[in-house]
């Protein structure tokens, strides 16, 4: 588990109208941030691509942080993420919001197994739950109607060429999520 934020960092959240106004006017006074409705951090707490899903997390505890937004965190794509990417078990209310942008996967519950690569990161005091960098390559290729293929390459050439990249663990586990025959013919293009 990676913890990298003091408690003063954490999160400041609003349930009830009475405990959103002095949030909202500290907003406004410049000395705390609105990351989405009814969740504030200091104005000078560092952020990074995991703040807002882990103000999502409080809201939806079943969300796991995937696709292109653990793609940028793991440093396998030079991409901008454009949203934060969630994972939502199917039969679970996804997320939602205009700004800052979310985009959700539903998946089978199954497949959000914390065996299956899925991994733990504390952001603001949140254990936020993200795909390890072999899963999100695998999922890169699994949700390709979501995320172009271009990225799902590049994020497979840089994790291929990575020291700590381990084919038998990676075939192993795309084997578990059923991709292994969509990504093995992939293998060879980006040598």
């Amino acid at each position: 588990m990676n913890v990298d934020t003091p408690s003063d960092n954490n999160f400041r959240t609003a349930t009830h109208e009475r405990e959103h106004r002095p949030l909202a006017r500290a907003a406004e006074a410049g000395t705390m941030e609105r990351v989405i409705d009814g969740v504030y951090l200091p104005a000078d707490a560092i952020q990074d691509e995991l703040t807002v899903a882990a103000a999502m997390k409080l809201r939806h505890p079943h969300v796991v942080v995937g696709l292109l937004t653990a793609a940028v965190f793991h440093r396998l794509t030079s991409a901008f993420a454009g949203a934060t990417w969630l994972l939502v078990p199917r039969g679970n209310t996804p997320p939602s919001s205009k700004w800052p942008p979310v985009r959700t996967v539903r998946v089978q519950p199954w497949l959000l197994q914390r065996n299956l690569g899925i991994q733990t990161v504390v952001r603001h005091g949140v254990e936020v739950l993200i795909t390890n960098p072999d899963r999100t390559v695998i999922d890169l290729f699994r949700h390709g109607r979501h995320v172009d293929l271009e990225y799902a390459l590049e994020a497979l050439r840089t994790l291929i060429h990575s020291e700590d990249f381990n084919r038998r663990r990676f075939a192993k586990l795309a084997d578990q999520l059923r991709a292994w025959n969509k990504i093995k013919p992939r293998i060879a293009e980006v040598l």
